[in-house]
Protein backbone atom coordinates (compact mmCIF):
# COMPACT_ATOMS: atom_id res chain seq x y z
CA UNK A 1 0.00 0.00 0.00
CA UNK A 2 1.68 3.22 -1.00
CA UNK A 3 0.54 6.59 1.47
CA UNK A 4 0.34 9.81 -0.26
CA UNK A 5 0.62 10.98 3.07
CA UNK A 6 2.85 10.00 5.99
CA UNK A 7 1.93 10.14 9.71
CA UNK A 8 5.37 10.90 11.10
CA UNK A 9 5.67 9.46 14.41
CA UNK A 10 7.33 12.31 17.34
CA UNK A 11 10.66 10.09 17.07
CA UNK A 12 11.11 10.80 13.61
CA UNK A 13 10.16 14.06 13.49
CA UNK A 14 13.80 15.31 12.21
CA UNK A 15 13.46 13.82 8.77
CA UNK A 16 10.29 16.57 7.98
CA UNK A 17 13.55 18.82 6.81
CA UNK A 18 15.18 16.46 4.17
CA UNK A 19 12.20 15.83 1.87
CA UNK A 20 8.99 16.40 0.31
CA UNK A 21 7.24 12.81 1.50
CA UNK A 22 5.33 12.33 -1.81
CA UNK A 23 5.53 8.94 -1.68
CA UNK A 24 6.03 7.04 1.29
CA UNK A 25 5.40 3.33 2.57
CA UNK A 26 4.56 2.91 6.03
CA UNK A 27 4.66 -0.94 7.53
CA UNK A 28 6.00 0.23 10.97
CA UNK A 29 4.70 -1.35 13.81
CA UNK A 30 3.68 -5.20 12.07
CA UNK A 31 5.56 -8.35 12.71
CA UNK A 32 7.09 -8.35 9.37
CA UNK A 33 9.91 -11.31 9.24
CA UNK A 34 11.00 -11.54 5.85
CA UNK A 35 10.40 -9.19 2.71
CA UNK A 36 10.07 -11.08 -1.13
CA UNK A 37 13.34 -9.39 -2.97
CA UNK A 38 10.43 -8.32 -5.80
CA UNK A 39 7.74 -6.55 -2.75
CA UNK A 40 8.73 -3.14 -3.63
CA UNK A 41 9.79 -3.66 -7.82
CA UNK A 42 7.02 -1.02 -8.78
CA UNK A 43 7.46 1.24 -6.29
CA UNK A 44 10.05 3.09 -8.50
CA UNK A 45 8.94 6.79 -6.67
CA UNK A 46 9.33 5.89 -3.37
CA UNK A 47 10.94 8.21 -1.41
CA UNK A 48 10.31 6.97 2.10
CA UNK A 49 10.05 3.59 3.31
CA UNK A 50 9.75 2.82 7.08
CA UNK A 51 9.73 -0.95 8.11
CA UNK A 52 10.57 0.67 12.60
CA UNK A 53 9.45 -2.15 14.95
CA UNK A 54 9.03 -5.44 13.07
CA UNK A 55 10.63 -8.84 13.26
CA UNK A 56 13.47 -8.41 10.64
CA UNK A 57 16.27 -10.27 10.97
CA UNK A 58 18.57 -8.97 8.03
CA UNK A 59 18.28 -7.05 4.97
CA UNK A 60 18.79 -7.89 1.14
CA UNK A 61 20.32 -5.45 -1.23
CA UNK A 62 17.65 -6.62 -4.04
CA UNK A 63 14.53 -5.35 -2.03
CA UNK A 64 15.74 -2.17 -3.78
CA UNK A 65 16.74 -2.56 -6.69
CA UNK A 66 14.14 -0.51 -8.50
CA UNK A 67 13.73 2.75 -5.63
CA UNK A 68 16.81 4.57 -6.86
CA UNK A 69 14.44 7.37 -5.52
CA UNK A 70 14.66 6.28 -1.68
CA UNK A 71 15.78 9.52 0.27
CA UNK A 72 14.88 8.22 3.95
CA UNK A 73 14.96 4.23 5.31
CA UNK A 74 14.03 3.78 8.98
CA UNK A 75 14.80 -0.19 10.34
CA UNK A 76 14.89 0.97 13.57
CA UNK A 77 14.21 -1.80 16.24
CA UNK A 78 14.54 -4.57 14.71
CA UNK A 79 17.32 -7.01 14.99
CA UNK A 80 19.20 -7.27 11.88
CA UNK A 81 22.56 -8.39 11.08
CA UNK A 82 24.24 -7.27 7.60
CA UNK A 83 26.99 -8.98 6.11
CA UNK A 84 27.26 -7.06 2.79
CA UNK A 85 29.18 -4.21 2.74
CA UNK A 86 27.55 -2.41 -0.07
CA UNK A 87 23.43 -3.39 1.01
CA UNK A 88 22.65 0.79 0.14
CA UNK A 89 25.52 1.20 -2.87
CA UNK A 90 22.36 1.68 -5.38
CA UNK A 91 20.99 3.80 -3.30
CA UNK A 92 22.93 7.11 -4.19
CA UNK A 93 19.83 9.35 -2.96
CA UNK A 94 19.51 8.34 0.55
CA UNK A 95 20.31 11.28 2.87
CA UNK A 96 18.44 9.73 5.97
CA UNK A 97 19.20 6.19 7.81
CA UNK A 98 17.15 5.20 10.72
CA UNK A 99 19.21 2.12 12.69
CA UNK A 100 18.48 3.03 16.49
CA UNK A 101 18.02 -0.09 18.87
CA UNK A 102 19.63 -2.28 15.75
CA UNK A 103 21.13 -4.05 18.63
CA UNK A 104 23.56 -6.40 16.26
CA UNK A 105 24.68 -3.19 14.34
CA UNK A 106 27.71 -2.93 16.22
CA UNK A 107 29.26 -6.37 14.20
CA UNK A 108 27.87 -4.49 11.09
CA UNK A 109 29.24 -0.85 11.25
CA UNK A 110 31.18 -1.36 7.97
CA UNK A 111 27.40 -0.75 5.63
CA UNK A 112 27.86 2.93 6.65
CA UNK A 113 31.09 3.51 4.45
CA UNK A 114 31.07 5.51 1.74
CA UNK A 115 27.00 6.98 2.19
CA UNK A 116 28.60 10.06 0.46
CA UNK A 117 24.82 12.14 0.56
CA UNK A 118 24.00 10.92 3.88
CA UNK A 119 22.53 13.99 5.93
CA UNK A 120 21.23 12.19 9.02
CA UNK A 121 22.23 9.03 10.98
CA UNK A 122 20.37 7.67 13.44
CA UNK A 123 22.44 5.07 15.63
CA UNK A 124 20.74 6.17 19.35
CA UNK A 125 20.96 2.93 21.86
CA UNK A 126 22.77 0.68 19.97
CA UNK A 127 26.09 -0.76 21.83
CA UNK A 128 28.50 0.41 19.54
CA UNK A 129 31.45 1.14 21.51
CA UNK A 130 33.94 2.27 18.68
CA UNK A 131 32.53 4.55 16.15
CA UNK A 132 36.00 5.36 14.31
CA UNK A 133 36.94 7.93 11.96
CA UNK A 134 37.36 5.96 9.28
CA UNK A 135 33.21 5.57 8.87
CA UNK A 136 33.02 9.46 9.38
CA UNK A 137 36.02 9.92 6.79
CA UNK A 138 33.64 8.31 4.49
CA UNK A 139 30.54 10.65 5.15
CA UNK A 140 31.20 14.26 4.50
CA UNK A 141 27.50 15.51 3.95
CA UNK A 142 26.76 14.12 7.61
CA UNK A 143 24.38 17.18 9.00
CA UNK A 144 23.08 14.94 12.04
CA UNK A 145 24.21 12.32 14.18
CA UNK A 146 22.69 10.48 16.91
CA UNK A 147 24.63 8.37 19.06
CA UNK A 148 22.89 8.71 21.97
CA UNK A 149 23.18 5.92 24.53
CA UNK A 150 25.57 3.76 22.39
CA UNK A 151 28.06 3.01 24.66
CA UNK A 152 31.02 4.69 22.93
CA UNK A 153 33.87 4.89 25.20
CA UNK A 154 36.37 7.53 23.28
CA UNK A 155 36.59 9.77 20.27
CA UNK A 156 39.94 10.69 19.10
CA UNK A 157 41.15 14.38 18.22
CA UNK A 158 39.72 15.40 15.04
CA UNK A 159 37.25 12.53 15.11
CA UNK A 160 34.79 14.70 12.76
CA UNK A 161 37.28 16.75 10.86
CA UNK A 162 36.01 15.40 7.70
CA UNK A 163 32.82 15.82 8.53
CA UNK A 164 32.81 19.86 8.45
CA UNK A 165 28.83 19.99 7.41
CA UNK A 166 28.03 18.85 11.16
CA UNK A 167 25.22 20.95 12.80
CA UNK A 168 24.02 18.73 15.28
CA UNK A 169 25.60 16.00 17.41
CA UNK A 170 24.27 14.03 20.12
CA UNK A 171 26.54 11.93 22.07
CA UNK A 172 24.68 12.02 25.56
CA UNK A 173 24.40 9.18 27.95
CA UNK A 174 28.06 7.82 26.68
CA UNK A 175 31.12 7.60 29.29
CA UNK A 176 33.36 8.89 26.69
CA UNK A 177 37.03 10.01 27.13
CA UNK A 178 36.89 13.60 25.91
CA UNK A 179 40.11 15.03 23.91
CA UNK A 180 40.13 19.02 23.47
CA UNK A 181 40.48 18.19 19.83
CA UNK A 182 37.46 15.98 19.45
CA UNK A 183 35.50 18.68 17.98
CA UNK A 184 38.34 20.55 15.91
CA UNK A 185 36.61 21.52 12.30
CA UNK A 186 33.10 21.81 13.23
CA UNK A 187 32.59 25.04 12.90
CA UNK A 188 29.56 24.89 11.31
CA UNK A 189 27.77 22.73 14.39
CA UNK A 190 24.72 24.67 16.44
CA UNK A 191 23.88 21.71 18.91
CA UNK A 192 25.66 19.27 21.05
CA UNK A 193 24.18 16.61 23.79
CA UNK A 194 26.86 15.63 25.58
CA UNK A 195 28.29 13.39 28.60
CA UNK A 196 31.24 13.36 30.71
CA UNK A 197 33.10 16.82 30.57
CA UNK A 198 35.79 16.59 33.53
CA UNK A 199 36.46 20.52 34.11
CA UNK A 200 36.15 23.76 32.64
CA UNK A 201 39.58 24.12 31.07
CA UNK A 202 38.77 20.85 28.78
CA UNK A 203 35.11 22.29 28.10
CA UNK A 204 36.92 25.38 26.97
CA UNK A 205 39.56 23.17 24.95
CA UNK A 206 36.80 20.97 23.27
CA UNK A 207 34.61 24.18 22.06
CA UNK A 208 37.37 26.53 20.55
CA UNK A 209 35.98 25.56 17.22
CA UNK A 210 32.24 25.54 17.90
CA UNK A 211 31.88 29.43 17.35
CA UNK A 212 28.50 28.91 15.63
CA UNK A 213 27.13 26.71 18.68
CA UNK A 214 23.47 27.79 19.50
CA UNK A 215 22.36 24.78 21.65
CA UNK A 216 24.46 22.50 24.52
CA UNK A 217 23.61 20.38 26.67
CA UNK A 218 25.64 18.29 29.14
CA UNK A 219 24.97 15.47 30.93
CA UNK A 220 27.19 13.54 34.18
CA UNK A 221 29.50 16.23 34.07
CA UNK A 222 32.10 15.81 37.11
CA UNK A 223 32.85 20.02 38.21
CA UNK A 224 30.53 22.02 39.77
CA UNK A 225 30.85 25.61 38.27
CA UNK A 226 31.07 27.37 35.07
CA UNK A 227 31.47 31.46 35.28
CA UNK A 228 30.69 33.66 32.33
CA UNK A 229 34.37 33.68 31.54
CA UNK A 230 34.26 29.61 30.87
CA UNK A 231 31.56 29.97 28.15
CA UNK A 232 32.22 33.84 26.97
CA UNK A 233 34.18 32.64 23.30
CA UNK A 234 30.35 31.16 22.87
CA UNK A 235 28.76 34.20 21.51
CA UNK A 236 26.09 32.62 19.47
CA UNK A 237 24.65 30.35 22.84
CA UNK A 238 21.13 30.84 22.80
CA UNK A 239 20.17 27.87 25.05
CA UNK A 240 22.16 25.72 27.59
CA UNK A 241 20.86 23.29 29.92
CA UNK A 242 22.88 21.09 32.45
CA UNK A 243 23.25 19.60 35.83
CA UNK A 244 26.55 21.50 36.40
CA UNK A 245 25.46 24.69 39.17
CA UNK A 246 25.69 28.15 37.45
CA UNK A 247 25.89 31.60 39.39
CA UNK A 248 22.66 33.04 37.97
CA UNK A 249 24.08 36.75 38.27
CA UNK A 250 27.15 36.02 36.32
CA UNK A 251 24.84 34.19 33.44
CA UNK A 252 22.26 36.84 33.39
CA UNK A 253 24.87 39.79 33.39
CA UNK A 254 27.06 37.55 30.58
CA UNK A 255 23.17 37.25 28.17
CA UNK A 256 22.38 41.14 28.60
CA UNK A 257 26.36 42.36 28.01
CA UNK A 258 26.11 40.54 24.56
CA UNK A 259 22.78 41.21 23.92
CA UNK A 260 21.88 38.00 23.11
CA UNK A 261 18.33 38.03 24.83
CA UNK A 262 15.92 40.89 25.14
CA UNK A 263 14.69 41.31 28.87
CA UNK A 264 11.86 38.73 28.24
CA UNK A 265 14.18 35.88 27.21
CA UNK A 266 16.54 36.75 30.16
CA UNK A 267 14.08 36.23 32.63
CA UNK A 268 12.85 33.00 30.76
CA UNK A 269 16.06 32.06 30.90
CA UNK A 270 16.51 32.72 34.65
CA UNK A 271 13.11 30.46 35.25
CA UNK A 272 13.86 27.52 32.82
CA UNK A 273 17.27 27.43 35.13
CA UNK A 274 15.44 27.76 38.54
CA UNK A 275 12.78 24.76 37.18
CA UNK A 276 14.96 22.42 36.96
CA UNK A 277 17.13 22.83 40.03
CA UNK A 278 19.42 25.49 39.14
Amino acid sequence: MILNKFLISSENILITNFVDLKVSLNLMYNSIREIDENSFDDLVELKFLSLQNNDLETIDRNWFKNNKKIEILDFSQNGIKINDPQIFSSLSNLNALLLSQCFYIKENIHILKDLTNLRYLDLRVNEIENFNNEILSSLPSLQELALEYSTIGELSENHFVNNKKLKKLNLLGNQIKVQPGTLNGLKELEEIWLSNIKSAEIFQSLFRDTKNLKILKIGGGEFQRLTSADIGFLTKLEKMQSNIRFFLILIVSYCFFLELFSCAHAYSFIYALISIGF
